[in-house]
């Protein structure tokens, strides 16, 4: 409790509040020396000191000659207190925490009665007073917080705020208006005046604290509150949260701050925003005569000025615009007397002190207080900007060159000076107030025009016009006739002008008269050589033009006027018999096309050329061309564009075609059965042929392919039969499928080293070629690449080849010599069908190709052409084992096995294509190096395919892949149980011991095994297929003598890293089949695997199935690995996305839905654990090219997995095409 009331006694003196200044004097020498407190009553009246009586002089207060005072507690309670105090000269003390205090004493000065500015009164006595025999004096009254620092007027400086703000604060000083908001304290009064808010205070009574201004009503209620603080001549007042600052007025603080708005009033500020990520100034505020707009504001160059962001700065005479500036819009400035544009800007210019853009078509800005009296406006101008010439007072007279089009809105508005003017031929448009209060115009002259976009408002305001003339029957006449103007129609029907390029032209309404063009008005001006343009437009035929030249005419119009070009009663009959040609034209988008009756088709524009296709609905976008009706032989393309569009002359009957500089892509199908084109001219520059462009221009003969060319897409130049040579360009770097095929009279091919992709086809069908040469450095001669070139006599393959393709040479009945090189790893079916020249095929001894041609029945031969002999050594004869070792004599370099497997085919089987079960038949030749034989024989005939076999856990697995590739595959375990399985159906069987003797005798495998059962089991797929039959039958190769040692097996690669990733890997997949045709009678497999994508070739895949609603459900790809291995995730890139030859074809075709997945493990021929996972079609270029991650949870020992396709997001283009990039099998670290 003591400490309760001595930290009342402090509170009371103000010991512990922030110093506000008082007033100054010293304490008188009465109060000086040390009080002891015996009473003391806080604010409420309620005894502070009743608790603490009995502790005598336990407080002590003392006022020292230093003009402090301190409290001091004798027991130790509290530590002691000191506080600097003064006099006032009312007689008051005032503390430095900015309380009052009024005192009285007793007449022996032994006793003091204080009461303080809060309420709190202390009764102190001397030390040595005698209590209760001294006289106690009486408390003095409250006394009224006073603060004399705050007396005067003040005046607002800062808001505090931002800029705009504070340019509130300066506009209005500029203006010469006394202050923005005041504030007046005087005695009790108080006045409050805010001209930015229209607040008003005013009271004759206010309360004022060391920290709020109380304003008081008449009943004494409080009105408003203040918060201040006082800082010298600066004031804070804080207002309902808003804190601003003021000055007194007349100081120095209220002089500085002055002069600081005065330059914020100067320098003002910018309002903006961004269009198209780029600044545009939006409105300017600003008191400054002469503006220079900044090149920046905040970092951001400055490029545009809208409109009338200037117009709310009248006083503005001297305008300087940056270098960063592209455009600036209409402005209203009266004042303006001079204009610059910064050094380095390309948009915009100033020629005479006027503004211009920076090609001088455009006048966008004249000074409207120069005092110029007239103004010629210079001859390149076409446009003049709204508000160019507003308030141009001085000027009397206006002269527009002939070629003005258009005159914007308030173009001339307040030019009260102007007294005639006379619009030019030809004016496109006249602007709402054009001449808008133009209060000394009388006569307005609009020359000859047909348009009807001249506003009716054009002179509003123009009180003294009383005289409009125009030509009689034009929109100008029915305008201001109808605006109640009078309209004299005295002026002549047509108008002539000369264009930039030195052309006349001549415009006019109903029958031209026959002119004198050597002594017409324009004869002077016309240029030698130089041709006259008669033009107008009819309501029958639109626009038309008949251009004069050495007495040659050719009439042109939008539509067709073939028919009107004789008739007497058109526009031009008076010059009939000078027509010569009948010329149509049109636009369609960017693109500008004309076709005259000589047969002459020219394209011109800018940019990539316009398609000129039409939706026949959501199936079918079809060609069509507005000159169709014409006979187009001769066409000359580009003038600006940079490429040919697809379709564009497609089956028409064109002879000849120009393609101009610039033009970059000619695209897809643009000369597309052109049968009767001959001769094409290309340009350098052109880069890319794509797919068909010239397919079927059975005439051409010779085209001469320039060097940038670097890409020539599939079928580009199909079925060109008289096409006798072709130069393919160094720099080429891709030949699409069937770029070639079908050039029947094609002899000679030099393909450049730099082409690197070469698509299957390429040359098929390709009778006379006679003389080929590869490029050094490819790697695979595709399917197809030379099938059916007859007249091929020698062909030499690179080294660097590594694979030849399906097809790649039948049907080159007189090859006789090539050479296969020892880097080839895999040869294709078919490849030298049909090819009866070809006795032997030279290779590398030992190399695959020496194989396979032994396989295939065929020679193989050396460099000089001559046999390759296998060299023999003497063997042992056969004999029992010694020891650990066997040695097996009596096989060649090449012990052979032959399996043969017998069943039924189910009537439902997809490969069934009859209405009952069928016998099925396998034989499967095995060779000790690895390689594999599949022939299978059906009711309908039957296939042979190659494939690998390998050991696997004691037993052998045996793949084919190649070929047409049903994805056959044959399992056979160390206990000898084999397994077909046969496009997803398996048929489980037993192995012979006789096969597992002979396997162990031969040396496929390592180990022996015990006598096995001969019973077939059911086969799980069909539970009533027939129960199957094998026999094994060893093949015994002649007999070199070779000792035959048993091949030693490379373990098989399951998993390699994910690029770019240290936590994942994907599975290695051994082959990849799908169970539905690419296109009709196309085993997919031939696009297994596809090109390299993101480094990963292993699971490439594209897969596409015919008429998907009916052929989903058999609609799978099976993927076998190379062992058991876990999968923990299943990525895909949905849709056909290729980066060769077509590009992006992701919306073409169909995309997957929804697809099921399901797995084979380990010991298991089912495909289980089905999961249907749904995939979302995201169209957009980054995103479909990304792989869609889905997990899958852990599945441990797969060894296949199958997908299906459930539902399909259709295709733009090819309905029944359904297509996935990419799949990988990922497993987590």
């Amino acid at each position: 409790m003591k400490k309760l009331t001595l930290l009342i006694l402090c509170i009371a003196l103000g010991l512990t509040i922030a110093a506000i200044a008082g007033a100054e004097g010293p304490v008188p020498d009465e109060l000086r020396g040390e009080w002891i407190v015996q009473e003391m009553t806080d604010e409420d009246g309620n005894d502070a000191m009743r608790d603490i009586r009995s502790f005598e002089g336990s407080v002590r207060m003392s006022f020292t000659a230093d003009q402090r005072i301190t409290l001091v507690n004798a027991l130790g309670i509290e530590n002691e207190k000191t506080e600097a105090v003064t006099a006032s000269p009312d007689g008051y003390l005032t503390t430095e925490s900015g309380l009052m205090i009024a005192w009285s004493m007793n007449t022996e000065r032994s006793a003091v009665a204080i009461t303080d500015s809060t309420g709190v009164r202390i009764l102190a006595f001397r030390p040595w007073t005698e209590w209760g025999f001294t006289e106690i004096p009486v408390y003095p009254e409250i006394p009224v917080y006073r603060n004399a620092a705050l007396e005067g007027d003040w005046t607002l400086i800062d808001l505090m705020l931002g800029k705009e703000e504070q340019y509130a604060i300066a506009e209005i000083l500029f203006d010469g208006r006394p202050y923005a908001a005041q504030a007046g304290i005087h005695g009790s009064s108080f006045r409050y005046d805010n001209r930015l808010t229209g607040e008003q205070i005013e009271s004759d009574s206010c309360e004022i604290t060391p920290t709020e201004i109380l304003v008081k009503d008449e009943n004494g209620r409080t009105t408003a509150r203040f918060q201040y603080e006082l800082d010298g001549d600066s004031l804070r007042l804080t207002k309902d949260e808003d804190t601003v600052i003021y000055a007194r007025e007349n100081s120095e603080s209220a002089r500085i701050a002055y002069e600081k708005l005065n330059e914020i009033a100067l320098t003002g500020y910018y309002e903006y925003g961004f269009a198209n990520g780029e600044l545009r100034i939006d409105q300017y505020h600003g008191k400054a005569e002469a503006v220079a707009i900044p090149d920046e504001l905040d970092g951001y160059p400055v490029r545009y000025i809208s409109t009338d962001a200037l117009s709310g700065c009248p006083q503005i005479t001297e305008l300087k615009l940056p270098g960063s500036l592209a455009n600036i819009g209409g402005q209203q400035l009266p004042n303006l007397r001079r204009i610059t544009v910064g050094e380095g800007n390309e948009s915009l210019k100033t020629a005479d002190g006027i503004l211009f853009t920076a090609d001088g078509k455009r006048l966008i800005l004249y000074p409207a207080a120069d005092e110029r009296r007239n103004y010629r406006i210079p001859e390149g101008v076409r446009e003049i900007a709204a508000y160019a010439f507003k308030n141009a007072g001085h000027l009397t007279e206006i002269v527009f060159p002939d070629y003005i089009e258009s005159i914007g809105e308030s173009a001339f508005a307040d030019c009260t000076g102007l007294t005639e003017i006379t619009l030019p031929a030809e004016l496109q448009r006249l602007g709402t107030n054009a001449f808008a209060r133009c209060t000394s115009l009388w006569k307005a002259v609009i020359m000859y025009t047909d348009v009807n976009t001249l506003s009716d408002k054009a002179f509003d305001g123009c009180n003294a016009l009383t005289e409009i003339h125009t030509a009689a029957n034009t929109p100008a006449e029915s305008i201001y006739r109808n605006a109640g103007r009078n309209v004299i129609t005295d002026m002549p029907a047509y108008v002539w002008k000369k264009d930039d390029d030195g052309t006349l032209r001549v415009t006019g309404s109903g029958i031209l008269p026959v002119f004198n063009f050597s002594s017409e008005p324009w004869a002077g001006r016309r240029e030698a050589g130089k041709p006259v343009v008669l033009y107008g437009r009819t309501d029958e035929t639109g626009d038309w033009e008949l251009i004069l030249s050495d007495n040659r005419g050719v009439l042109s119009g939008k539509q067709d006027l073939r028919d009107y070009a004789n008739r007497e009663d058109m526009p031009w009959s008076a010059y009939r018999e000078r027509i010569s040609a009948v010329r149509m034209c049109g636009t369609n988008g960017n693109t500008a096309w004309a076709v005259d009756t000589d047969g002459l088709l020219t394209l011109s524009g800018e940019g990539r050329m316009a398609l000129f296709t039409e939706d026949d609905g959501p199936d079918n976008v079809r060609y069509v061309h507005p000159w169709d009706k014409w006979t187009v032989t001769k066409a000359v393309i580009g003038d600006g564009l940079t490429s040919v569009s697809s379709g564009i002359l497609q089956g028409s009957s064109v002879r000849e075609v120009t393609i101009t500089s610039g033009v970059t892509t000619i695209g897809r199908e643009a000369f597309y059965y052109c049968r009767n084109l001959q001769r094409v001219e290309l340009p350098e520059g052109l880069t890319t042929i794509e797919r068909y462009a010239f397919a079927v221009c059975e005439s051409l003969e010779q085209i001469n392919i320039p060097g940038s060319v670097t890409e020539i897409e599939e079928y580009a130049f199909y079925m060109c039969s008289n096409l006798k040579a072709i130069t393919l360009p160094e720099g080429l770097r891709e030949l699409g499928n069937s770029a070639f095929s079908g050039c029947y009279s094609l002899k000679e091919v030099l393909i450049p080293d730099s082409v690197t992709t070469i698509g299957y086809g390429v040359f098929q069908s390709c009778p006379l070629l006679e003389n080929v040469r590869l490029p050094r450095g490819m790697n695979e001669i595709p399917a197809g690449m030379f099938s059916g070139c007859h007249s091929l006599r020698e062909i030499i393959i690179p080294e660097t080849a590594t694979l030849i393709g399906d097809s790649a040479f039948s049907g080159c009945a007189s090859l006789q010599t090539i050479y296969i090189p020892a880097g080839v790893a895999w040869i294709g079916d078919n490849v030298f069908s049909q090819c009866t020249s070809l006795s032997g095929i030279r290779c590398e001894a030992g190399s695959y190709a020496e194989n396979w041609i032994r396989m295939n029945g065929m020679t193989p031969l050396n460099a000089n052409g001559e046999p390759i002999v296998i060299e023999t050594e003497t063997a042992a004869s056969p004999a029992e084992p010694t020891g650990t070792e066997t040695e097996t004599a009596g096989p060649a370099a090449e012990p052979i096995v032959e399996i043969r497997i017998g069943g039924k085919l189910p009537k439902d089987h997809y490969l069934n294509q009859v209405n009952e079960d069928v016998q099925v038949g396998f034989s499967i030749l095995l060779r000790a190096d690895g390689y594999a034989l599949l022939s299978e024989s059906m009711p309908e005939g039957g296939w042979d395919f190659r494939g690998n076999w390998k050991p696997v856990n004691g037993g052998i697995a045996v793949s084919f892949e190649s070929g047409n590739g049903i994805g056959d595959r044959i399992s056979i375990d160390s206990a000898g149980n084999a397994t077909v399985s046969f496009y997803g159906n398996t048929i489980p069987v037993s192995m012979p011991k006789n096969a597992m003797d002979f396997f162990a005798q031969t040396g496929f495998l390592q180990t022996g095994n015990e006598d096995q059962t001969q019973q077939a089991t059911t086969g799980s797929s069909d539970p009533g297929t027939t129960e199957p039959t094998i026999t094994v039958t060893p093949v015994t190769p002649v007999d070199t003598g070779t000792t035959q040692q048993p091949v030693a097996q490379t373990p098989a690669e399951l998993t390699r890293p994910v690029p770019g990733s240290d936590t994942q890997v994907y599975s290695v997949v051994r082959t990849a089949n799908a169970s539905a045709s690419i296109t009709s009678g196309k085993d997919p497999t031939s696009y297994l695997p596809d090109k390299m994508i993101d480094g990963i070739d292993e699971t490439s895949w594209q897969f596409s199935t015919k008429d998907p609603n009916s052929q989903l459900n058999s609609a799978c790809a099976y993927f076998e690995f190379n062992g058991p291995t876990i999968i923990d995730e299943f990525w895909i890139k949905n849709g056909f996305w290729k980066i060769t030859n077509n590009k992006d074809q992701y919306t073409q075709n169909c995309r997957v839905k929804e697809l099921e997945i399901s797995f084979r493990y380990e010991g298991s021929n089912e495909y289980t654990d089905a999961r249907r996972i749904t995939l979302k079609d995201d169209q957009s270029a980054k995103k479909r090219k990304d792989w869609a991650k889905i997990s899958i949870g852990r599945h441990e020992n797969v060894t296949g997995i199958r997908l299906r396709i459930i539902s399909v997001y259709k295709g733009a283009k090819y309905k029944n095409d359904v297509c996935i990039s990419e799949v990988l099998f990922v497993q987590n670290k």
